[in-house]
């Protein structure tokens, strides 16, 4: 008919082919409408694993962020569809990480304590070399300009302003910001608030479950307050980085150190294996995965083993001790924040 019309536009052709597009559109509609509606009696029907896919279908989004978790209830199993309590399961696994304690444990945590407690006297006496005591140099200052972000955050300032603002001043007076707050072991609160995004693991089998995803911070990178948190981390973070460089670290370690990567391991692992083949001999690998490592790590530990096997004392220990302390998160599903939780 469109070809007709096209050869011959006499008004009769013109009003048979609207008439036939409009009879075509209203089967297109009507079709639509009695998927929309099968589509819509299947989830009274189906397992509530697969009612979000359905749902995901009929509001017509290609990809949610974060699937309906699955939460259990007195061994009853049922799945989370409301972003709000998506927001607090994933809270609850990955900002509060309530779990019991181990009574049989407790000695173990008092001697950490009582070990923390004398790091933290050293440190305060000015135990520790000068690169863990000694102050900011401006040449240390100066290499923090040009790290930041030209994305502005929520409060629409970017990061870009330091930079942009007149260097002697700005570098001055981050200068005695930063030996102010370094002098007194303090980072401070507003620093350590972190907005965080949800992002997939990848490769899982199963996406209903919390351990699924991982919370990235991003508030630091994006608010003009953090990030002068953050430009001061470089400087400590290259610090530690001087002193750590200098332990005996042991020859297979790869990851966080300069020059080493998870692909030199894995280079240096294709080469075993194969050397092994071509002798003939027989060659296996076993892998392990420690579900939520980082997040799980008790930080008493954490700087006991900095301070008592790593040598870390003075200033930088107490920068260190103050900056795992006193943390706020808030998690974002779906374009909403959730409450500030320590």
């Amino acid at each position: 008919m469109r070809k007709r019309l096209r050869h011959r536009r006499s008004r009769a052709n013109s009003v048979a082919y609207n008439s036939l597009l409009e009879k075509t559109l209203e089967a297109i509609k009507k079709a639509q409408y009695d998927w929309w509606l099968s589509e819509c009696n299947k989830i009274a029907a189906c397992k509530d694993s697969e009612k979000w896919k359905i749902i995901n279908r009929l509001s017509n989004q290609s990809n949610l962020g974060v699937q309906p978790i699955r939460h259990m209830d007195n061994g009853c199993c049922s799945y989370l569809f409301e972003d709000s309590e998506i927001r607090r399961a994933l809270e609850d696994h990955h900002i509060k990480k309530v779990t019991a304690v181990d009574v049989s444990s407790q000695c173990s945590e008092d001697n950490t304590s009582s070990d923390i407690e004398y790091l933290e006297t050293r440190a305060r006496e000015g135990n520790g070399s000068c690169i863990t005591n000694s102050d900011f140099t401006g040449s240390e200052v100066r290499s923090t300009f040009g790290k930041g972000s030209i994305t502005p955050g929520p409060d629409g300032i970017s990061t870009k302003l330091v930079d942009n603002a007149d260097r002697e001043v700005m570098h001055n007076c981050l200068k005695v910001l930063w030996n102010r707050a370094w002098s007194e072991g303090y980072f401070f609160t507003e620093w350590k608030k972190e907005n965080r995004v949800v992002i997939p693991k990848i490769w899982k089998d199963d996406y209903h479950e919390c351990g699924a995803y991982r919370t990235v911070a991003i508030a630091t990178v994006l608010y003009a307050p953090h990030c002068l948190g953050k430009r001061m981390e470089y400087i400590t973070s290259r610090r530690l980085m001087g002193v750590l460089e200098d332990q005996n670290f042991d020859t297979m370690q790869f990851a966080y150190l300069q020059n080493r990567s998870a692909t030199h391991a894995l280079l240096l692992l294709i080469e075993m294996v194969k050397s092994e083949v071509i002798s003939g001999n027989k060659a296996g690998v076993i892998y392990f995965d420690f579900r939520d490592a980082f997040g799980t790590v008790d930080r008493n530990i954490l700087l006991r083993k900095l301070g008592c096997d790593f040598g870390i004392s003075g200033r930088l220990f107490l920068h260190i001790q103050s900056f795992l302390k006193d943390g706020f998160a808030r998690i974002k599903v779906n374009g909403k924040f959730g409450n500030w939780i320590e």
